[in-house]
């Protein structure tokens, strides 16, 4: 059977409690109140979605939660877990709606956080219905809400893609708060060998928030009125995939530039004060940004 596996080890992570070893038939409602949901929470916020891919490709139940929870299990007080996840496919099968549960609720937290921003970035409190519709539907037509405005001439930014107000907001509020920033430094690093020092935000992190932005502005598409759609896998993967895309074609053609542009986006969402060179660009709609020196 087939497992999902992620490539990035957790040997700075340590968990706050350890649940206890399991009885034999233990169901998984039991265990949801128990360290190992916890446990399986923190890996799962902390690390895959921001870091791998916020929308992890499930083959197999068994096989995916077993990579997660097993994560969860380093403890040396969770040896009897990791032992049964190890050695039990039908265990870890039982536990799959935990990860997979977490999941969710990261995603639908973020996309919350995104719907109350855009409100009030986007001034539709303020604006006829009529309006709102009108400003939603030409800010999703070819994802043009990724990049920002410049408030003089009201041109779209494109040499910015995704430094758009709302992206930089949510990032800021879901994903860099309280000690998040401190305790996982050391995870964010840069695409450019010359310039190690120049973090970027991470391709999965910038996805998830835009892709929340979209889900956010699509509420209003039909009316111009707040509508409750769920942010679920199905409505909006195709999205967040899409994002990837533009995001991986862009570095295969204008990695420096778009080295710059990530790390100044990392900026904007730490505060960080330290200046950031500029990628030049062009105000065609789509991202064309302009190849700089090595030496940059």
């Amino acid at each position: 059977m087939p497992r999902i596996l992620t490539t990035r080890p957790l040997r700075a992570w340590r968990p706050n409690s350890i649940a206890s070893p399991l009885p034999p038939l233990t169901p998984p409602r039991g265990l949801r109140a128990t360290g190992m949901s916890q446990l399986a929470s923190c890996s799962l916020r902390q690390l895959s979605l921001f870091f791998e891919d916020a929308y992890p490709v499930v083959l197999a139940r068994g096989g995916f939660a077993r990579s997660y929870l097993l994560m969860a299990a380093q403890h040396p007080a969770a040896i009897h877990i990791k032992n049964r996840l190890t050695n039990d496919m039908s265990f870890a099968t039982r536990l799959a709606d935990i990860p997979l549960d977490r999941i969710n609720t990261t995603r639908g937290d973020i996309r919350q956080i995104a719907a109350q921003d855009i409100a009030g970035l986007y001034g539709f409190a303020l604006s006829l219905p009529e309006d709102v519709k009108t400003i939603v539907n030409g800010r999703l037509q070819d994802h043009k809400y990724i990049f920002p405005v410049d408030p003089v001439t009201n041109r779209l930014k494109t040499e910015l893609p995704f430094q758009h107000e709302s992206i930089v907001s949510v990032l800021r509020k879901a994903v860099f708060t309280g000690q998040f920033k401190t305790k996982n430094l050391h995870r964010f690093s840069s695409t450019n060998d010359k310039h190690p020092d120049r973090l970027e935000v991470p391709d999965a992190m910038i996805c998830l928030a835009a892709t929340a932005v979209y889900a956010g502005l699509t509420a209003y598409r039909a009316t111009g009125k707040h509508q409750k759609i769920p942010f679920t896998a199905s409505a909006y993967e195709d999205v967040y995939r899409n994002h990837m895309r533009t995001l991986s074609d862009t570095r295969a053609h204008s990695r420096k530039p778009l080295h710059l542009v990530l790390h100044g986006l990392y900026n904007l969402v730490t505060e960080t004060t330290t200046a950031t060179p500029n990628a030049a660009g062009s105000s065609a709609l789509l991202i064309n940004l302009v190849d700089i020196p090595d030496s940059d």
